[in-house]
C-alpha cells in the first residue's frame, strides 16, 4: 500500500510541463533541455521524465553536476531501461548528465567556458556564465517539480573516495528529513552521514550546491558519493543502480514486489572534519577512503617540484576517511580536502 510522507506532491499526476515539453500521464519523455547562450556558449541538459499514471512523490535524480565523477551517468543511464512509466506511481525526473559541457571534456570540477564550479554556483541566473545558466535552469525547471533531489557523485581522477549517502537534517529541513533519511537507507549504501541545516549560513556554505539549494526549496535531499578515482568499476555502477530501484520500491512508485524497507547495518556519520593543504606541489597518499585513522595520523605528503617534503597533511579526528586527494597535482585550498567522517548512533 502506498503511504504518503510530509511535503510530497500526491495530487493526481496532469500532464507535466518542463522548459515547455508536455509529458504526458502514464509515458516517457526523453529530451534536451535547453540552456541558452549568453556571454559563453549554449548548452543543454539531457533530461528524461517518467511521469506515471498514478499520483505519488516526484523523485529528481540528477548526475553530472561533476563531468568527470563516471558512476552516476553510467547508473543512471541503466536505470532508463528498469522503470515503466504506465506502471509507475508518481513521477522520476533524471537529469542524465546535469553538466555535459564538463562530462564531453572530461574537466576535473570546473566549466570548461568559465571555469566555474557548477556546484557551487547555485541557484545561478539567467544572464550569468554558462555554469549559472545551467544552475538556474536546474533549479527553475527540474528542482521546482520535484518532492525530493538525490544527487549523485562520486570520486573523479583526483581523489580517493569511500561510498556514502549523506542526508539533509536539521531545523531548516526537518519536515523533509523523515523522507530524505528513508531514501537514504533505501539505497542500501553502509555509510551514512547525516547534515544538519540550521541556519542560512550553512545553507550558503561556500557557494550554494544542489544540495543545499534543494534544502532552501523545500525539497527532502540526499547525496550519494560512489566511484572512486574516476574509474568506472562496474560493481559500483550496478549497486548504484541497483540502489536507485530499490528507493522506487520502498517509496512504493514501483509496482514489483522487490525488497522490503531495509535496516541496513549503517555506520551513522553525524559531523565531519576536513583540512586542505596549504602547498601546491606533488602529493603522496598513504591512506586511502575507506580506512580508519585516529587524529593527527600521517595520512600523506606534498612535496615541491625537486621531491622535497614541504607539507605534511594529517587527519583533523577520529574517524574514517570519506574522501581524500590521491592524483599526484595538488593545490593549495579547499577543492581537494582529506575530509574524516566521525561515528555517530544510528538515528
Amino acid at each position: 500500500m502506498f503511504v504518503a510522507v510530509a511535503g510530497m506532491n500526491l495530487g493526481l499526476a496532469e500532464d507535466l510541463d518542463i522548459g515547455g515539453k508536455r509529458v504526458a500521464r502514464g509515458s516517457r519523455a526523453d529530451f534536451d533541455l535547453p540552456v541558452a547562450a549568453s556571454s559563453d556558449p549554449a548548452t543543454s541538459i539531457p533530461v528524461t521524465v517518467f511521469h506515471g499514471a498514478e499520483p505519488g512523490p516526484r523523485i529528481l535524480i540528477s548526475a553530472g553536476i561533476h563531468g568527470a565523477e563516471y558512476v552516476p551517468v553510467l547508473a543512471v543511464q541503466r536505470l532508463l531501461s528498469q522503470i515503466d512509466a504506465a506502471r509507475l506511481k508518481g513521477t522520476v525526473i533524471i537529469a542524465r548528465v546535469a553538466h555535459l559541457s564538463s562530462f564531453l571534456r572530461a574537466t576535473v570540477y570546473y566549466n570548461p567556458h568559465d571555469h566555474k564550479n557548477l556546484a557551487r554556483v547555485f541557484p545561478g541566473s539567467a544572464s550569468g556564465t554558462q555554469s549559472e545558466r545551467i544552475a538556474y535552469v536546474f533549479t527553475n525547471e527540474l528542482l521546482k517539480n520535484a518532492d525530493a533531489l538525490i544527487d549523485l557523485h562520486g570520486g573523479d581522477a583526483t581523489e580517493s573516495l569511500h561510498p556514502f549517502v549523506g542526508v539533509y537534517g536539521g531545523e531548516l529541513a526537518a519536515k523533509q528529513y523523515p523522507l530524505a533519511k528513508r531514501i537514504g537507507l533505501a539505497l542500501g549504501i553502509p555509510t551514512l552521514v547525516r547534515y544538519r541545516m540550521d541556519t542560512k549560513a550553512q545553507v550558503d556554505g561556500n557557494g550554494r550546491s544542489p544540495n543545499r539549494q534543494a534544502v532552501a526549496d523545500g525539497k527532502a535531499t540526499v547525496l550519494v558519493e560512489v566511484g572512486d578515482r574516476g574509474r568506472r568499476d562496474p560493481k559500483d555502477v550496478e549497486m548504484l543502480t541497483s540502489g536507485l530501484v530499490n528507493v522506487l520500491r520502498v517509496l512504493h512508485m514501483l509496482p514489483e514486489a522487490g525488497k522490503p524497507e531495509p535496516v541496513p547495518d549503517v555506520r551513522w556519520i553525524a559531523e565531519t572534519a576536513s583540512v586542505a593543504s596549504t602547498k601546491t606541489g606533488i602529493f603522496y597518499p598513504l591512506k586511502e577512503a575507506g580506512m580508519d585513522v585516529r587524529k593527527g595520523e600521517l595520512a600523506g605528503y606534498v612535496t615541491d617540484l625537486l621531491g622535497k617534503t614541504i607539507e605534511e597533511l594529517r587527519a583533523p579526528a577520529d574517524g574514517v576517511i570519506l574522501y581524500m586527494p590521491y592524483a599526484p597535482p595538488l593545490n593549495e585550498g579547499p577543492s581537494s580536502p582529506l575530509v574524516v567522517g566521525i561515528p555517530s548512533k544510528p538515528e
